[in-house]
């Protein structure tokens, strides 16, 4: 999958935020191809955090949800055996602000899948003894349900 971009600066703004230099454009481009094709989901982490530097939410919404949906993903994978509340809250905080942008009519497969990854974070707190037990049980049945 290759992240295509507007050529001009205008449209680029548009999207983007501000138009970008060819060589702010190329990396872009190249942590977004990386991203993609990393094994290590470290590296995921690390991509998707700089792509999300250099985007502005308000102009490129979908792009933006995206990011913060692989983001949390990626975090989940690389720490699963060692959670703690704070990264926790980093994880749900990303698939929530995801969630804001999609929607369970224009985005169903997003929706349904960043659902599902936001109970699944909720089971894992539970399996690792964070925070209130039954705050997790209540959100996490609650995402699964909206993710079915």
């Amino acid at each position: 999958m290759k992240l295509a971009f507007p050529e001009t600066a205008d449209a680029q703004k548009a999207v983007i935020g501000a138009p970008l230099e060819t060589s702010a454009r190329s990396h872009l481009e190249d942590m977004f191809d990386q991203m993609l094709v990393a094994d290590d989901p470290q590296a995921q982490v690390q991509f998707a955090e700089g792509a999300l530097s250099l985007l502005y939410q308000e102009k490129n919404p979908h792009l933006w949800a995206c990011l913060r949906a692989i983001q949390s993903a990626a975090l989940m994978r690389a720490n699963s055996d060692k959670l703690t509340e704070p990264l926790l809250r980093r994880i749900v905080e990303g698939y929530v602000a995801a969630l804001a942008v999609f929607d369970p009519v224009a985005t169903p497969e997003l929706w349904r899948e960043t659902q599902r990854n936001l109970a699944a974070s909720h089971y894992a707190a539970i399996a690792n003894n964070i925070g209130n037990r039954r705050t997790h049980v209540e959100a996490a049945m609650k995402a699964e349900l909206l993710g079915s």
